[in-house]
């Protein structure tokens, strides 16, 4: 009975290790993925910038 248990233990343990093992290598791409995310958030910015701009040119040419 002990035996078993030990080896349902190590199968969990081995489980869990593998799971860590994934969100490790996850993480070691963060600061790739936060530096993009900085840029796509620069961009969508003015992108707004330009859209509100075009907005007030579109108006002003309708008057």
């Amino acid at each position: 009975m002990e035996l078993e248990s030990s080896r349902s233990q190590a199968s969990l343990l081995a489980q869990q290790n593998e799971l860590l093992r994934e969100r490790l290598e996850n993480m070691s791409d963060y600061p790739a993925l936060k530096k993009d995310t900085l840029e796509l958030q620069k961009h969508i910015k003015l992108m707004k910038q330009q859209l509100e701009e075009n907005r007030q040119e579109n108006q002003r040419l309708r008057q």
